[in-house]
């Protein structure tokens, strides 16, 4: 490449996106995800703050990099085949909206590669940055309930707002930040930084128990247990005991509505949860060809079961089968595997391990598809995954950055090439 080509202004602009300004998209990935109250518009804009930037600036050079890491692989195997199994019911609109969901994740992808390799000394200011945005979703929300005070406890069908459509999907993205919030208390050296973090997750974890998203509650204790038990100490010792209090000193002040919510909460009983899965257990053990390759990702999940409609199988796992089969399934858990295997063989990623074996305790009773908006799935789960697959450590984990591996870092004068 000549000179004047490699210092044209789409190459000046590729390389800046790249080397300067690529952590500011994940800072902008935050605040979509809990600033606007419309879903639409919050896609629109994270299609054009992230989604076009990581195209302007994706070189296929990349490719190579990427397909050396592990996790990474599998990952994009398990894309393919989803991809692939959107021919299995034929081409609709529908298809192409996935495919469309599907750039959204892989721009994500693409961007935390990107941090990884040029921008990983962010992540710390990156990671106060996402508590503060979650501590702001979550007084939107308390906003956006007018009934708190009339409702009795059924809070959790008007919990969601704005990219977040149900209860659910704002617990899941409440208690990974809460677990964030956590982390950054039990690790960050300054006093006063670490008040403010652990006063986050207890005020985060209390709008979890609120919100009556059971399986938010699952991934809130689990990666809470795993997290206090890996950094215990003082500050995990202060932190349970200001948590013992907030709960004593609620349940004087509020005993009543407690009591509503914990009856809201038996009365609501499974949902239905088993019977879902024995049906759904049944329909695909017995669904021939489809046992292996599932009926396509942009198939209807939705089903009755005991004369109440189902949107889908509530796990992510006989989703995933019901959708893409056994090779599906296989694929997933050879992925999630690999990065659990990862982080358990470096200690500086085990915050994002964290995050996602508790969020496999979420796809117990929940989860659909892995393509997505901008949502809880995005930002709870496939996040830190990508986190974790490409290595990226976790702020006051380890003394320095090190490079990704069979990365070769180059001078800005050539990445602009």
């Amino acid at each position: 490449m000549s000179p004047a080509t490699g210092n044209s202004a789409p190459a000046r602009l590729r390389a800046a996106i790249r080397e300067r300004y690529a952590w500011l998209a994940l800072l902008l990935f935050f605040a979509i995800c809990f600033l606007p109250a419309n879903g639409t518009g919050a896609t629109n804009l994270y299609r054009l703050f992230v989604v076009v930037p990581m195209l302007l600036c994706f070189r296929p050079a990349d490719l190579a990099v990427i397909w050396r890491q592990a996790p990474a692989r599998w990952f994009l195997v398990l894309c393919a085949w989803l991809s692939l199994s959107l021919l299995w019911d034929g081409w609709s609109h529908k298809d192409f909206k996935l495919l469309l969901r599907e750039l959204n994740v892989l721009a994500l992808f693409y961007l935390v590669f990107l941090i990884g390799d040029l921008h990983r000394r962010r992540m710390g200011l990156l990671l106060d940055a996402l508590v503060v945005l979650g501590v702001i979703g979550a007084l939107l929300i308390i906003n956006d309930w007018p009934e708190l005070r009339e409702q009795g406890g059924n809070y959790h069908a008007y919990s969601a707002r704005g990219v977040f459509k149900h209860h659910v999907l704002v617990g899941w993205a409440l208690a990974s930040v809460a677990l964030i919030a956590l982390y950054r208390y039990l690790r960050v050296p300054q006093p006063r930084a670490a008040l403010l973090h652990g006063c986050a997750a207890l005020g985060l974890a209390l709008l979890v128990f609120w919100v009556q998203a059971r399986s938010a509650y699952l991934v809130l204790a689990g990666g809470g247990v795993l997290m206090l038990l890996r950094w215990h100490g003082r500050r995990a010792a202060a932190l349970a005991a200001a948590g013992i209090a907030l709960g004593l000193a609620m349940e004087l002040v509020l005993h009543d509505r407690l009591a509503e919510l914990v009856d809201h909460l038996l009365a609501r009983g499974t949902s239905g949860r088993l019977e879902i899965w024995q049906h759904g257990w049944r329909q695909m053990s017995d669904g021939g060809w489809q046992l292996w390759f599932g009926r396509g990702l942009s198939a209807e999940a939705a089903t009755e079961v005991a004369g109440r409609m189902a949107a889908h199988y509530h796990n992510l796992v006989l989703n995933q089968w019901f959708y893409a089969g056994l090779v599906g399934v296989a694929l997933y858990l050879g992925w999630v595997v690999s990065l659990l295997r990862r982080a358990w063989r470096e200690p500086d990623l085990w915050l994002w391990g964290v995050l996602v074996a508790a969020m496999q305790l979420g796809f117990l009773t929940d989860g659909d598809r892995l393509f997505v908006n901008p949502e809880a799935m995005l930002l709870a789960f496939l996040l830190p995954a990508f986190l974790l697959g490409f290595g990226v450590p976790a702020p006051h984990a380890s003394p320095g950055p090190r490079p990704l591996q069979g990365c070769r870092k180059e001078p800005a004068s050539s990445a602009a090439q």
